[in-house]
């Protein structure tokens, strides 16, 4: 991981609270067949649509389980550098 933080802000903030992942991937074939997951807890995001999820390549799936969320990211090999952002809306 080169970035991993999870900034909480107030309701009342404009600036939207977020979670951000940026890390490293050496080596490998054209894609990741294990995904890096993330859990949210329901006490951040109550429900699906609460998150706006981005990705910088691959895709993602959200499962969703009795107390959180758990954020599955499959990124491609081809880049290097790869980004999952979870914002509250």
């Amino acid at each position: 991981p080169v970035v991993n933080e999870f900034d909480l802000r107030s309701p009342s903030e404009s600036v939207k609270s977020k979670y951000l992942l940026i890390y490293i991937q050496n080596g490998g074939s054209e894609k990741s067949e294990i995904p890096t997951e993330v859990f949210v807890p329901k006490l951040w995001c109550l429900t699906k649509a609460d998150m706006n999820i981005s990705v910088s390549d691959g895709r993602f799936e959200v499962e969703e389980q009795d107390h959180w969320f758990i954020v599955k990211y499959w990124h491609y090999l081809t880049s290097m550098e790869h980004k999952l952002e979870i914002e509250h809306i």
